[in-house]
């Protein structure tokens, strides 16, 4: 039963074009659910920064392990368990929950080298190539506008 995947609804987001992803589950017998089964396999995770929890009222197990194992060419970058938070909401749980959140957001807010990966990108746009030849002929008073080609989605 632990190693059934059973069909998903469909998705709002396509989770695949996001480059850090969380995924939770609750444990079962000691490892992950199969509907978190059934989304790490679906289709190939690759290349992705992935933060794990789960949450359990005996233990974890080794649930955490397994799903790093199944989320292998995968960065798992943090992981965290949760004891019981529907009927064990304590300020510790609260807390623990905050903690691991704000341990999240500062591995990911790095405004200096978003800023650098920004600029090269930028830099690698053929729009920017357009924009610098327009504000030439601007300078120079003597041009036609160029027909700028939409820029394809990533």
């Amino acid at each position: 039963m632990m190693k059934e995947t059973p069909d998903l609804l469909p998705y709002d987001k396509d989770p695949w074009e996001y480059d850090f992803l969380v995924i939770g589950t609750p444990v079962w017998a000691f490892t992950f659910s199969p509907p978190i089964r059934s989304f790490i396999v679906e289709r190939t995770f690759s290349d992705k920064k992935i933060a794990l929890f789960c949450c359990h009222w005996w233990g974890k197990g080794s649930t955490l392990e397994k799903m790093a194992e199944s989320l292998d060419g995968n960065e798992i970058i943090s992981n965290c368990d949760f004891r019981d938070p529907k009927t064990r909401n304590s300020p510790e749980q609260m807390k623990k929950a905050v903690v691991w959140a704000q341990e999240l957001r500062e591995i990911f807010s790095n405004p200096e080298e978003e800023m650098q990966e920004y600029e090269q990108e930028q830099n690698n746009l053929p729009i920017v190539e357009i924009v610098k030849e327009t504000q030439k002929a601007n300078d120079e008073r003597d041009f036609e506008p160029p027909i700028i080609p939409p820029l394809k989605k990533k």
